[in-house]
């Protein structure tokens, strides 16, 4: 990246739908950047209907490593993928984020175990935006850890004041099909003139 070359006193960085930047040159960027304080890294594919199956981890163990006065991550994929499983890479690293205060994944393929991993390790934490992380469950355990949080977002909430693009979950399981009546819940399988059908 040449910006990290020029610009080594950076406090904020934001990459949205940057498709050309290799993980590899991210990364190596990322670790000269001491000073930042924000970083965004939403929609960062080579097409953004599978961003879900994009990881980052690598790069969140760069930042977690190179950038302690970090306060600020925005880490959103394009749409969820319920295909892909379970996967607390990314979480992992961002555990190791001490410093951490705000924090949005949009889409991610975390569980309960990574979200516990984020909640213990970042212990500064006080906004936590899991909008669409559909493998996360709310049972009482996560809840407590969540108790100290000023500001929560959950999966199913309202994404009116969502800023990016977004697309409907992939690979909708079957139970969460044909719900109720026609004119009862939304259709979840992205058709338009649904709720689930996205921008």
């Amino acid at each position: 990246m040449y910006c990290s070359c020029n610009a080594p006193q950076l406090k904020s960085l934001r990459l949205i739908s940057c498709k050309s930047i290799s993980k590899h040159g991210l990364n190596e960027g990322i670790r000269k950047f001491h000073m930042l304080e924000e970083l965004e890294l939403s929609l960062h594919s080579d097409a953004a209907t599978t961003s879900s199956f994009f990881s980052l981890a690598e790069t969140c163990n760069a930042v977690a490593e190179a950038c302690p006065l970090l306060k600020r991550l925005r880490l959103n994929k394009y749409c969820f993928h319920w295909l892909s499983g379970i996967g607390d890479s990314e979480a992992t690293e961002i555990g190791k984020m001490r410093g951490l205060q705000f924090l949005q994944l949009f889409g991610n393929s975390l569980g309960n175990v990574g979200l516990t991993t984020i909640l213990r390790g970042c212990v500064h934490l006080e906004s936590l935006d899991i909008r669409h992380c559909f493998n996360v469950k709310m049972n009482d355990e996560v809840r407590a850890e969540c108790a100290r949080l000023q500001m929560l977002r959950l999966p199913d909430d309202s994404v009116d004041d969502y800023d990016l693009s977004f697309g409907s979950p992939d690979g909708i399981p079957d139970f969460y099909r044909n719900v109720g009546a026609p004119d009862d819940d939304p259709d979840p399988t992205g058709n338009p003139g649904s709720d689930w059908y996205f921008r």
